[in-house]
């Protein structure tokens, strides 16, 4: 046996990217919701105030901005407010979907050909063409109602935010998810 080290991420860049380069089809599966599956759309997405993380769906038409903080960022307990200024932005912009969807095709991160056939490709549960528009949808649907869900991924726990986060879900419409990744490596 060798024991293992657990370290710490040296950029938030490492972080984004074992969100979304690390899984097959950019698939990430995190047990909430009954085992939600996230598939990624897109990684450092232009909001209208900022470049968004991560942005992914779920196979109901949830969209999720997430974003990563390290322990060593000095703005850390300002991830809320942030998630909360791209999601303003992201209502204001791209209430009309076809602008959402020109922004999305545009992005380099985003490697299929549509939306419809990266939800194809997804790995969610697609029986016809059907399932894909009601997909997308919904999406349309969530955006022109302003109603994003939020992962926020975290090296290290801190309490101050982990009660504000429960505060918000507990108080409020909002969805707030709460993420720490611990780091091996050999």
């Amino acid at each position: 046996f060798e024991t293992i080290k657990k370290t710490d991420f040296e950029l938030e860049d490492k972080l984004q990217k074992l969100i979304v380069d690390d899984q097959i089809m950019k698939k990430i599966k995190l047990d909430f919701d009954e085992e939600t599956t996230l598939v990624t759309l897109s990684r450092e997405f232009e909001s209208g105030s900022g470049p968004i993380d991560v942005i992914a769906i779920s196979a109901e038409g949830d969209i999720y901005i997430i974003e990563t903080k390290l322990g060593k960022n000095p703005d850390r307990r300002e991830i809320l407010a942030q998630i909360m200024d791209y999601a303003g932005a992201m209502w204001d912009k791209f209430r009309d979907f076809n602008k959402f969807e020109e922004k999305l095709k545009d992005n380099k991160s985003f490697s299929a050909g549509s939306l419809s056939e990266l939800i194809r490709n997804s790995g969610f549960e697609i029986k016809s063409d059907l399932d894909i528009d009601d997909i997308i949808e919904k999406m349309k649907q969530n955006f022109e109602r302003g109603e994003f869900k939020f992962v926020t991924v975290w090296d290290k726990r801190e309490s101050k935010l982990t009660n504000a986060i429960n505060y918000l879900n507990e108080k409020s419409k909002l969805t707030v998810y709460a993420v720490t990744f611990d780091y091996y490596k050999d």
